[in-house]
C-alpha cells in the first residue's frame, strides 16, 4: 500500500495570525489524524458533541485569560513569545479533550504536530496533526464527546452515525476544499473514501471492528466479495437476524447459521450493533436495471430461479441486477446497488456497496443499537 502522503492544506497555513485575538469571533481547533492502514491514506477530523445539542462541531479554544494577557501587550500582538504561548495554550486545551484516552501530557505533546493558522470569515483555525498521538476511539456511544469524522461524512452525508454535523464545519470545508485532500508523490489527490456499514450481533462486533468484514462466500448477489450498506440498512442488520422479508438481497439470508441464543422471541438480536467503515470504491459500477443491461446467466441464478423457498417473482425481477459470478470485477473495483426501481414498480429496499479487495475497507468504529429508540419505524433506531 502507498503510505506516502502530503496534506494539500498545509500550503495555505500561516505561522502567525494577523489580528488581535480579541477581534476574532471564534477560535477553532482543526485536529486530524491520517490512517494509512488501507489502500490509500485518508484523514479524519476531530469533532466534539455535547449531549444537550447532539451536534458535531469543531472544538473551540476559550481564551479569556490570554485575551486579558494580550490587552497588556503594547507591542505587536504576533510576537513570537505570545504566539508560542497561544499555541501551547491550545495544546493544553486539546489534551483536556483526550483526558479519558491519554494521561501523560508530555507524551501527547511529543506526538502532536502544530501545522499553522488559518483565517476564514473572522474565525481563526488552528490545525493540529494528532496521528502520532495514537488516540484510539472505537466503541463510541451517542453521548460521547469526541468523534473522528471523515471528509465524506462532513461534505456529503453531513451526518456521522445519524448525528448531524454543524453547518459551520461543512461550510468551512466546502469553501476551503484544499483542506479535504492528501496528495501522493506526484501531487495528485488520493481518493477520499466513502463510508459504509455492516450490522452484527454483539458477539461479532469487536471481531469485525478489529479484522474487518470477511469475504462473503454464501451466494452473495454480486459474487464472493465484501459487502457493506448504509447506516439505516446496517441498523436492520444489527437488529433483525433475517434482514429482508424477501430474503434475497442480503448475503446472510438462508445460508447463514444463526445462534438462536442471540435472538429474542420477536426475532431481534438481544444485543446488536453496527460497524462503520471507510471504503475505497475506486472505479465503480452503478446498477441501474436498464432494459438493455445483461441478464445474469450464472449457475447460481438459475438454481435460485428453481428454488421454491425463494420468491420467484423477485428472482425474475432481479435478473438484470444480480451477478453471482462476479463478472463486474473484470472491469471495476466496486459495485453499488441503490434503492432502484424494479420492473413492477417496487423498489429494492436496501443499499449494497461491494468491493473486491480486502484493502478497500478500513474499520473506523463500532456501536451498539439502542432498541429503546424505536417508534414504529426502523429509521428511528439510533446507536446507544
Amino acid at each position: 500500500m502507498n503510505k506516502y502522503y502530503k496534506y494539500k492544506g498545509l500550503q495555505f497555513l500561516k505561522d502567525i495570525f494577523d489580528k488581535h485575538i480579541n477581534l476574532y469571533d471564534n477560535i477553532h481547533i482543526c485536529a486530524y489524524d491520517v490512517n494509512s492502514d488501507g489502500k490509500y491514506p485518508f484523514q479524519r477530523f476531530l469533532l466534539i458533541n455535547t449531549e444537550q445539542n447532539k451536534l458535531l462541531n469543531f472544538p473551540t479554544v476559550t481564551t479569556n485569560k490570554l485575551k486579558k494577557q494580550s490587552s497588556n501587550i503594547n507591542s505587536n500582538i504576533n510576537s513570537n513569545t505570545y504566539t508560542d504561548d497561544f499555541i501551547n495554550f491550545a495544546k493544553v486545551s486539546l489534551f483536556a479533550l483526550f483526558k479519558v484516552y491519554l494521561h501523560d501530557f508530555a507524551e501527547f505533546n511529543y506526538g502532536l504536530s502544530f501545522n499553522g493558522f488559518y483565517e476564514y470569515e473572522n474565525n481563526l483555525y488552528l490545525f493540529f496533526d494528532v496521528t502520532n498521538c495514537n488516540i484510539k476511539i472505537s466503541d463510541i456511544y451517542r453521548a460521547n464527546t469526541l468523534w473522528f469524522v471523515t471528509i465524506e461524512e462532513i461534505m456529503n452525508i453531513k451526518y456521522c452515525c445519524h448525528m448531524p454535523i454543524a453547518e459551520i464545519v461543512t461550510d468551512f470545508f466546502m469553501q476551503n476544499n484544499s483542506f479535504c485532500f492528501l496528495l501522493d508523490q506526484n501531487n495528485n489527490h488520493y481518493e477520499v473514501p466513502i463510508v459504509g456499514y455492516v450490522g452484527k450481533p454483539e458477539n461479532k462486533l469487536q471481531f469485525t471492528f478489529i479484522f474487518g468484514e470477511t469475504r462473503d462466500y454464501s451466494n452473495g448477489m454480486f459474487g464472493p466479495y465484501y459487502y457493506f450498506t448504509n447506516f439505516h440498512s446496517a441498523l436492520k442488520e444489527g437488529l433483525i437476524h433475517q434482514i429482508s422479508k424477501t430474503g434475497h438481497i442480503k448475503r446472510n439470508m438462508i445460508d447463514n447459521i444463526i445462534d438462536l441464543s442471540l435472538i429474542d422471541e420477536h426475532g431481534y438480536y438481544i444485543n446488536g450493533g453496527i460497524v462503520r467503515f471507510a471504503i475505497f470504491t475506486g472505479l465503480t459500477k452503478f446498477i441501474e436495471n436498464n432494459p438493455l443491461d445483461a441478464i445474469d446467466n450464472s449457475t447460481i441464478k438459475q438454481e435460485r430461479l428453481q428454488d421454491k423457498r425463494l420468491d420467484q417473482n423477485f428472482e425474475r425481477l432481479t435478473m438484470r441486477i444480480s451477478d453471482y459470478d462476479g463478472k463486474w470485477t473484470e472491469n471495476y473495483d466496486s459495485i453499488i446497488l441503490g434503492k432502484i426501481e424494479l420492473d413492477n414498480g417496487t423498489y429494492i429496499p436496501d443499499v449494497n456497496i461491494v468491493v473486491k479487495e480486502q484493502c478497500q475497507q478500513i474499520p473506523l468504529s463500532y456501536h451498539y443499537v439502542d432498541k429503546d429508540s424505536l417508534n414504529g419505524k426502523i429509521e428511528d433506531y439510533l446507536i446507544i
